[in-house]
């Protein structure tokens, strides 16, 4: 009782005047505390413990777990601290849009969009909407008549503007490109998000020194998708000696900030031709050839280019 009292001073006067209760009663009355205390404190050390004891490679190995998943920037010391840093997002993909026309208008692009949902591109003029028609044997111009391009050298002609759905007009070529029966769309490319549109075409110029002939030149247009306005940055005579080994048109790989991964054919008119890796600026025109090259990777800080070339890796400097 006296122990009881010395260790807890303010219960000497509820001593004195409960002295008549159950002794029982009363030390249950003390311990609950206690009790209390004691428990808490157990489950401190016992989480302690446990975190002491939990072998550091677990704990490195959770970490490489959750690396895998999110990128982290971690530096595992006694206290583990981790940062996390979320990825860039990604662009938003734009929704295609722009002017319906009923007609089409004549030397114009369109982007058209089939039954199945895929995109091609329409483009018709005096020239291009004649076709034979199958039971009379005669020719007849009409003007939904027209050219469709579906890429990598894929096209066809005498085809209705009205078979497709959400015609939207891109651009009207401007006079200079000449839009007859030798025009062809070589191939075409929307980046991922749908911002912006390549086409590669190729078009009849009349020769300088032989106004009888026509020479053929091969032209990339890039079209920005919303505000319809086009760069023409790039343009090559077709059978050019620049490239003795490649004489024919571009089609389409990818794009790297500012650079356009293409191949170039190595002959022109000839179905669908071996093709060699070209870099071309789309902001200057400057254009490097690569060969046969495979295995293309871009170091943008230093303006590199490194690929493999019959077996051995190498490096160009970006155009």
């Amino acid at each position: 009782m006296s122990t009881v009292i010395k260790k807890y001073p303010h219960l000497r006067k509820s001593y004195n005047v409960i002295g008549q209760l159950d002794k029982k009663a009363k030390q249950k009355q003390i311990m609950k505390p206690l009790i209390t205390l004691i428990i808490v404190i157990s489950i401190i050390s016992i989480v302690i413990m446990g975190y002491k004891f939990v072998p550091r490679s677990s704990i490195t190995k959770g970490i490489e777990e959750i690396k895998k998943t999110v990128s982290l920037n971690v530096e595992p010391t006694e206290n583990v601290q981790i940062t996390v840093t979320l990825a860039p997002t990604a662009k938003p993909i734009l929704e295609i849009k722009g002017t319906k026309d009923e007609t089409p208008m004549i030397n114009t692009f369109y982007l058209v969009k089939d039954a199945d949902g895929f995109y091609s591109l329409f483009i018709t003029n005096d020239h291009l909407n004649k076709y034979v028609n199958e039971e009379s044997a005669n020719e007849i111009s009409d003007a939904y008549h027209g050219l469709v391009g579906q890429g990598k050298y894929q096209q066809a002609d005498a085809i209705n503007f009205k078979d497709y759905q959400n015609n939207i007009r891109l651009i009207t070529l401007p006079q200079k490109y000449l839009v007859d029966s030798s025009f062809n769309i070589i191939d075409y490319y929307i980046n991922d998000d749908n911002s912006k549109l390549l086409i590669s075409f190729v078009y009849p110029k009349q020769s300088s020194t032989d106004p009888a002939s026509d020479l053929d030149f091969n032209t990339v247009v890039e079209i920005d998708l919303t505000s319809k306005e086009a760069n023409f940055f790039w343009e090559r005579q077709i059978n050019d000696t620049k490239y003795p080994d490649y004489l024919g048109a571009v089609t389409f790989g990818s794009i790297v900030n500012q650079y356009l991964e293409a191949g170039i054919g190595e002959c022109y008119g000839c179905g669908d031709p071996k093709e060699a890796k070209i870099i071309i600026n789309i902001k200057t025109g400057k254009d490097e050839l690569l060969g046969q090259a495979t295995e293309l990777s871009f170091d943008l800080d230093n303006k590199k280019v490194s690929y493999t070339l019959g077996g051995e890796r190498k490096n160009n400097l970006l155009p």
